[in-house]
């Protein structure tokens, strides 16, 4: 029981202790929302403006997995979606049109800002449909995907560790001040007890 105290009152383990809740939290945070908004991919950023005026590069978006049944088609007021291409990419267009066949649906998109409509494919490679948005948030995950963003929260990371190590609490200075003033105190009474002593025996060789 004395140790786990011990730890408690450890400045390093409450650190400790607060990362991991931080970690526990975006966790419960995540794996919540892929649950709730059924889709693997439940918050991503726009990265082109193709999509423009409607949503702006660096506007994030919330994608929520819906039945191709229930998207609504159309060339200015459709759904907006965002689909898989053969390569990988993710697109965020809105739907123009939907056709029924046999087992599912053929989509095709078209970006807001573009001329041209997108090559039709199929259901399969619906992601979601975006539900929310949240203007300029998104520039923070840009960043960080480049070089120089990567790089820049790297020296960010190292630097706070460094100040951590560098410059202890002021518990933790309250508390080395404590030690060293017992020490002291303990140093000064050994010192005047062997001096007390040291007087008694000159007084009894003196009375002999």
């Amino acid at each position: 029981m004395e140790k786990i105290k011990g730890l408690w009152q450890n400045e390093y383990f409450k650190t400790l202790i607060a990362i991991l809740t931080i970690i526990a939290f975006f966790l419960i945070f995540w794996y919540g929302s892929i649950a709730y908004f059924n889709n693997e991919n439940p918050y991503l950023v726009v990265s082109s403006g193709s999509m423009r005026p409607t949503l702006e590069v660096g506007d994030l978006i919330i994608v929520k997995r819906i039945p191709p049944s229930q998207l609504n088609a159309a060339p200015m007021n459709g759904d907006i979606i965002v689909y898989r291409k053969p390569n990988g990419d993710l697109v965020v267009h809105r739907l123009v049109n939907k056709t029924k066949i046999d087992g599912g649906y053929i989509l095709t998109t078209k970006g807001d800002a573009n001329t041209a409509s997108d090559d039709p494919f199929l259901d399969q490679r619906y992601i979601g449909k975006v539900v929310a948005r949240i203007p300029f948030i998104g520039h923070i995950s840009l960043f960080t995907h480049t070089t120089e963003g990567f790089y820049f929260f790297l020296f960010m990371i190292i630097c706070l560790i460094i100040i951590f190590m560098a410059f202890p609490s002021e518990r933790e200075t309250a508390e080395e001040e404590e030690k060293k003033n017992a020490y002291k105190k303990s140093k000064e009474e050994e010192i005047l007890h062997k001096i007390l002593n040291l007087n008694f025996f000159v007084f009894l060789v003196v009375n002999l």
